[in-house]
């Protein structure tokens, strides 16, 4: 199992109580967090409002099936691994969910070693994308999930507020981001970020970066150059 797998979460959708269960126990000991779902719906919710990496579903469900969940997912355009679980192999609904793009389709009994295989195809399919990584230059890479940089392959982590910076900056390259949506960004219920605390995070992340990416525009905001 990829080390990386410790700071993903996971999603498990099952309305069968033993093997939601089961699952959950087996996942927690590779996965930063498991969380559950009973039907689609609340699946659907929980992929929302969440930090989901992975899904693995059932196929047969009340309120909302695995099909019509992973259609409503791919719909938002998101390619999210999604494994789908079902108690019998039906050609039909095999065909159904081709367009989907799944990751696979297993069959009930789960084989743990089968379902490790997949967790592990959909980690390197997360790795092929900028959900994990996102490279800023050549030498430059920041890990999403370790929330740390990668500066000519050695770590150098980061805090949570030069890590959410460092994501915004890095979501709208190129472009200024205004103090009022820093600040609305790092601010949280418990603590309201003010403008002087934004320029010391910005020093801070300017320090930890070998080269000056980071543009200051007079009273409008910042900007990242890549």
């Amino acid at each position: 199992m990829k080390e990386i797998t410790k700071y993903l979460n996971i999603l498990i959708v099952e309305d069968d109580i033993e093997i939601q269960n089961n699952l959950k126990k087996t996942l927690s000991l590779l996965f930063n967090q498991v969380f559950i779902a009973n039907d689609g719906v609340e699946a659907l919710k929980s992929y929302k409002e969440l930090e989901v990496d992975i899904i693995i579903s059932d196929y047969v469900m009340p309120n909302m099936d695995g099909y019509e969940l992973s259609k409503k997912i791919r719909e938002e355009k998101d390619d999210i691994p999604i494994i789908i679980l079902s108690s019998f192999m039906d050609i039909e609904k095999l065909q159904k969910c081709i367009p989907l793009e799944l990751t696979n389709f297993l069959e009930k009994p789960i084989a743990f070693d089968k379902l490790l295989e997949q967790i592990n195809i959909s980690i390197e399919k997360l790795e092929k994308t900028n959900r994990l990584k996102f490279k800023i230059t050549e030498t430059i890479t920041y890990c999403k999930k370790k929330k740390c940089l990668l500066i000519d392959n050695n770590e150098l982590e980061l805090s949570l507020y030069e890590s959410k910076l460092l994501e915004l900056l890095c979501d709208y390259k190129n472009q200024i981001i205004e103090f009022d949506t820093i600040i609305g960004f790092l601010s949280n219920k418990n603590e309201e970020i003010s403008k002087n605390s934004v320029k010391n995070i910005v020093y801070r992340l300017r320090k930890k970066l070998p080269i000056d990416l980071i543009t200051a525009h007079r009273n409008l905001g910042y900007s990242i150059n890549i």
